[in-house]
């Protein structure tokens, strides 16, 4: 994969294996990284664990990076443990901050950590609960997201208007655009329709959403399936996302309108996928 943009000039460390990213074998709170390092065509072992009794033997050792947990990365003799920090070092080490002033590294730093801390932990809420609900209470523990979550999506619409560029980081991604791209993408899979229709507000996120998508290097990876298909590690995600299917297939009128309903044919089949119905 060919390096483009700032990175016109780089040369990752050296050496077998030199850059590791270390994660469990989901999307999670490491996929907006792996991203990052595919699009701008960095070769790196994405090395996978299963969150099971396997991973308690690394988390004291070396892979367990400095806090014993995922993600961690390896980048030639330095390791950095914990997503956001991982992000800002790849934004310095990939030269993403280049000519870029104090205050949009900061602009970019809050979409990067409103993405991450907003909406894809939330996937974590979802789909680990701290108490499992029972039969009773899952619609209202559903109703819960479904409407919290598309109600933040108007902020990234009027910060991504306000830049006038496709991405948040200008004419080429920043490590943010891929932080938005990955909760976005998820939350769809997760909500369907009544994701799409919140989406219908916010066309210059829908546009995002397609723009990086439509990256070269990102969309072969995505067309290979080499994805993870788990958005957690939770033994109980199956289970909630079945309830969840079968919730909102039971709802009423989740196309408000011809207009909507044709716009979540368009942007499923847009991406390969079905129309969420």
């Amino acid at each position: 994969m060919p390096a483009v943009g700032p990175l016109a000039h780089f040369a990752s460390p050296t050496g077998s294996s030199a850059v590791i990213l270390r994660y469990f074998n989901c999307r999670g709170r490491g996929q907006a990284l792996r991203y990052l390092l595919i699009d701008y065509g960095i070769e790196f072992v994405d090395e996978r664990f299963e969150a099971d009794v396997s991973w308690s033997t690394f988390k004291g050792a070396a892979q367990g990076g400095p806090f014993g947990s995922l993600p961690v990365l390896h980048w030639g003799e330095h390791t950095v443990g914990q997503a956001l920090a991982i992000a800002g070092y790849l934004t310095r080490s990939l030269g993403l901050d280049q000519r870029r002033d104090c205050e949009n590294l900061a602009l970019l730093e809050s979409v990067t950590s409103a993405a991450y801390l907003d909406l894809t932990c939330v996937v974590r809420d979802l789909l680990r609960p701290r108490v499992m609900p029972n039969d009773e209470q899952w619609p209202a523990f559903f109703a819960g997201f479904l409407d919290s979550v598309p109600a933040r999506l108007p902020a990234f619409e009027r910060l991504l208007s306000e830049q006038g560029t496709p991405f948040f980081g200008g004419a080429e991604p920043a490590a943010a655009d891929y932080f938005v791209f990955e909760a976005v993408d998820a939350w769809l899979e997760l909500l369907g329709v009544r994701f799409v229709a919140a989406l219908a507000t916010c066309p210059r996120l829908r546009e995002h959403h397609g723009a990086v998508f439509a990256r070269p290097n990102l969309n072969a990876y995505l067309a290979s399936g080499s994805r993870p298909g788990p958005l957690t590690a939770s033994p109980h995600e199956p289970e909630i996302r079945e309830r969840l299917s079968k919730s909102l297939a039971s709802e009423e009128g989740a196309y408000d309108s011809a207009e909507k309903r044709d716009l979540v044919i368009d942007m499923f089949s847009a991406m390969g996928r079905d129309d969420g119905s």
